[in-house]
């Protein structure tokens, strides 16, 4: 059966790409699902499911470029990647509100991910939009994992 634990195979520390797609994956997966479960939950109670389910899973490309982005500063910078991720993070919700109470411009607003994927008419939140979204959101989760893949944690 593969050892006391019954795991077939060698045994030792988990690889740092294995490590990063664990994290990943529940990285990727739990923003669809509370996105869903949310859209689900307010249609219910306003008995518009698909209207409501319409405006939050739109959103969830550029979550997913959020989080490239994350894995991408992690891999290339390691735990100072931290620093940069919050403060981007910050800067995205700051244009956000600043755009909602008139101090941003929709130029400036344009720099966040979410602004294409806005409610707004600014936003044209259609497949070809979550196709571009997820394809940016792949290439740095791509770029993070080779430059994780190749650092050298010493």
């Amino acid at each position: 059966m593969g050892g006391p634990h019954g795991r077939r195979g060698r045994s030792g520390p988990t690889g740092r790409l294995r490590w990063a797609a664990g994290h990943l994956l529940i990285a990727l997966a739990v923003p669809a699902a509370l996105l869903t479960v949310v859209g689900l939950l307010c249609g219910l109670g306003s008995g518009d499911v698909g209207g409501l389910l319409a405006l939050t899973l739109p959103l969830l490309p550029a979550v997913w470029v959020v989080t490239g982005v994350t894995v991408c500063a992690y891999g290339l910078l390691g735990r100072a990647g931290a620093v940069a991720v919050w403060t981007g993070f910050g800067l995205v919700v700051a244009l956000e509100f600043g755009w909602e109470i008139g101090l941003v411009t929709d130029a400036a607003f344009r720099l966040s991910p979410f602004a294409h994927v806005h409610y707004s008419a600014l936003a044209d939140p259609g497949p070809a939009t979550a196709a571009v979204l997820t394809v940016v959101a792949g290439a740095f989760t791509a770029l993070g994992l080779t430059a994780l893949g190749r650092r050298d944690i010493g």
